[in-house]
């Protein structure tokens, strides 16, 4: 077997559960873990049997595919808890000790199955934000680059959000929030200004 040691000098399984079609629990002489084989790079998953011995360079590989399998475990934890963009999700990701080669991999596998998505965060920010914010289109363009979501996902949700909220009724909302703290004309145009609104928009509703 070309891909196998026939020494067994660095792994051999000792049992194999598979839990789902491409999810393996092995029991190896280098420690018990999950992996999927979908992240395997150059070992076959029909040598995943008992018995089976591995070198060092099919060692590496599996222990990879391991490490992603953790990763993506810890990514669905975030996402079962509430929508991220891939950019904040891999944030957190490093700021937990993961690699951002394994990172990459389980997030890419993650939007393949739609578990991730910058489109679908994009419209639940831009939900959410609208509770508590009232603000323009450039504004909310400006926020959703900040989360790492790319220009054609962030127009396409603002113009999506614009078509059901109307940009100048949300303007009036944000005058009266903040001519309630005394501010001045002047200064309240020029904090509309950075809430995202245009001066047409600000001329016309003051």
């Amino acid at each position: 077997m070309d891909l196998l040691s026939q020494e067994c000098s660095s792994l051999r399984i000792i049992r194999v559960k598979q839990s789902s079609p491409d999810v393996f629990n092995l029991e190896t002489s280098a420690g018990t873990f999950f992996l999927r084989s979908t992240y395997l790079e150059i070992c076959n998953p029909d040598n995943l049997k008992e018995d089976s011995c591995f070198s060092d360079e099919y060692l590496e590989d599996l222990l990879r595919a391991g490490f992603c399998y953790i990763a993506e475990k810890k990514a669905l934890d975030y996402l079962n808890r509430a929508e991220h963009s891939t950019f904040l999700l891999k944030n957190k990701l490093l700021a937990k000790g993961f690699s951002s080669e394994h990172i990459d991999k389980a997030l890419k596998y993650l939007t393949a199955q739609n578990l991730l998505s910058d489109r679908r965060y994009a419209e639940a920010f831009l939900r959410n934000r609208s509770i508590r914010h009232y603000e323009g289109k450039s504004r909310l363009l400006q926020e959703l680059a900040a989360r790492g979501i790319s220009k054609s996902i962030s127009e396409t949700a603002v113009n999506e959000f614009f078509e059901d909220n109307d940009e100048n009724l949300i303007l009036k909302k944000a005058v009266a929030k903040l001519k309630k703290t005394g501010i001045n004309d002047e200064k309240l145009k020029q904090r509309l200004l950075k809430n995202g609104f245009t001066w047409k928009q600000i001329e016309k509703n003051i």
